[in-house]
């Protein structure tokens, strides 16, 4: 037992070591004077590492929603063009549950947006004409799903 104690406190600082370099690399990878990326390549990055970190979260007998609650945040998609924003956007409640989804047009809400309670039931849900404005289609719900 003793044994297998010494070589996880000898091993393991090295791996982590060679994670964070490479993931500081990754994020490298972010400096637009160097690269060109579009998001969907960004979203592939991002899950992947969160998806092989609740894997070993999972591992070591934790629960993956109590360690990674902060770390849904960054699933929000920031998209912007010419400083505003633009296109699709998610995000996430602490406990990792979706909080709000949309589309953005030229920094303007547009079409159907819906906001969700952390419990996952859908909340709120309308729609923002293509000035930014709410039409009179908004629907509100409480925590159990009932319309009111």
């Amino acid at each position: 037992m003793a044994d297998r104690r010494e070589r996880f406190k000898k091993l393991y600082p090295k791996r982590l070591k060679n994670t964070v370099w490479n993931i500081r690399s990754i994020g490298k990878l972010s400096a637009r004077t160097n690269y060109i990326y579009e998001d969907v390549e960004v979203d592939e990055i991002l899950s992947t590492l969160i998806f092989e970190l609740k894997a070993v979260i999972t591992k070591f007998g934790l629960d993956p929603l109590d360690v990674t609650s902060s770390l849904m945040t960054v699933r929000k998609r920031n998209h912007y063009t010419d400083g505003k924003k633009e296109g699709y956007w998610e995000s996430f409640h602490d406990n990792g549950k979706l909080s709000e989804k949309g589309k953005y047009k030229k920094g303007l809400r547009v079409g159907i947006w819906e906001s969700y309670h952390d419990n996952g039931q859908l909340w709120v849900r309308g729609e923002y004409t293509k000035d930014g404005t709410r039409d009179a289609s908004w629907e509100y719900f409480d925590k159990n799903g009932k319309k009111f």
